[in-house]
């Protein structure tokens, strides 16, 4: 059966997919899919494991998973994330870097984002089938004015961008 995954609370939510097959009296396929519900952290960690990292890697990864919110956002600053480990552990800054790199390249797109703005950029890199001028200018939006965006200031997005109203 086709599932569809949301991440509501905290937690990776299977349903059926739209135009899946499933009906309002099959009990057995809500109780399975009620069973299958997972946390984001389980998910996150799930992936994490089958990516070949290494064990300090996967530990560095899961030490900022730990540290996300319910909405999968990174809302304290690596600095002091870093700053809490031991110093035995001779962890360096570009490491833990780089472990958030690699959970921002886990499914769902946007996970481990900081704001609005990085976890918009992290969806629209992750993008398919969308033509890579399209992503550049979306990209620019999202990194430099989104402000102007929330407040469809089309007038100093254009000029900004140099581009027309149809781009």
């Amino acid at each position: 059966a086709r599932v569809a995954m949301r991440v509501l609370a905290g937690r990776v939510d299977l349903q059926p997919a739209a135009g899946g097959k499933g009906s309002s009296d099959d009990d057995d396929g809500r109780a399975q899919l009620e069973a299958g519900a997972i946390t984001l952290r389980e998910h996150l960690m799930e992936q994490a494991r089958v990516t070949g990292l290494g064990q300090r890697d996967k530990a560095l990864v899961e030490l900022i998973v730990d540290a996300l919110d319910d909405n999968g956002y990174l809302e304290e600053p690596l600095e002091e994330i870093h700053a809490r480990l031991p110093a035995e552990l001779e962890i360096e800054f570009d490491e833990l870097r780089t472990a958030l790199s690699l959970l921002q390249s886990l499914d769902p797109a946007g996970i481990g984002a900081r704001n609005a703005g990085e976890c918009l950029a992290l969806q629209i890199r992750a993008m398919q089938g969308v033509p890579l001028v399209t992503r550049r200018m979306a990209l620019t939006i999202v990194e430099k004015h989104l402000a102007w965006f929330a407040q469809r200031d089309i007038t100093k997005l254009k000029k900004a961008l140099d581009c027309d109203e149809e781009d």
